[in-house]
């Protein structure tokens, strides 16, 4: 027996349905809504810049962490994580001092998680290291909606957020 209620069905759509291009769309976008990422992750976060240089590369999104002021590198990419972008997280945190990095991507491989797993042990506690699926989910006719899934975060991240933010607030 029904009570009227009808449901939809949640459906994951390409990354690519939504952004066509990694650096003229998707970056734009995700600078502008640097609150959605900031809510997932639990830190805010302040746009700095985009497409930042690093000699001759350019990291995607450069933020600062309000409370703390730490920088915050956002590497993004629309496929499947890749050895290229580890590559190049690596040289954009020495080049521009960053301290916690999140990297986006639809899907990770195991190998890459592995390593920020490995970062996050065997750095210390001012180093942080994100994975964060990024997914984008429609039911039926409805509009896309992008979704912040947090695959991989520092051990000590819950307990460091409530440091800070005793120290914040006192």
């Amino acid at each position: 027996m029904s009570d009227g209620v009808h449901f939809g069905t949640l459906v994951d759509v390409e990354a690519r349905s939504a952004w066509a291009h990694e650096a003229h769309a998707f970056t734009p976008w995700l600078a502008e809504n640097l609150e959605r990422l900031s809510t997932a992750i639990g830190i805010p976060l302040e746009l700095t810049g985009r497409e930042v240089g690093v000699g001759r590369y350019s990291a995607d999104i450069l933020a600062t962490n309000p409370i703390d002021g730490s920088v915050v590198l956002i590497e993004n990419q629309l496929e499947s994580s890749d050895h290229t972008h580890l590559g190049q997280i690596m040289t954009y945190l020495a080049g521009l001092d960053a301290h916690v990095m999140i990297w986006l991507a639809p899907n990770f491989r195991e190998e890459h998680l592995s390593a920020l797993r490995w970062l996050n042990q065997h750095t210390d506690e001012n180093f942080a290291f994100f994975a964060v699926k990024l997914r984008v989910v429609q039911i039926g006719d409805s509009p896309l909606a992008p979704l912040f899934e947090v695959l991989e975060k520092p051990n000590s991240w819950d307990k460091s957020l409530q440091r800070t933010g005793r120290a914040a607030t006192s």
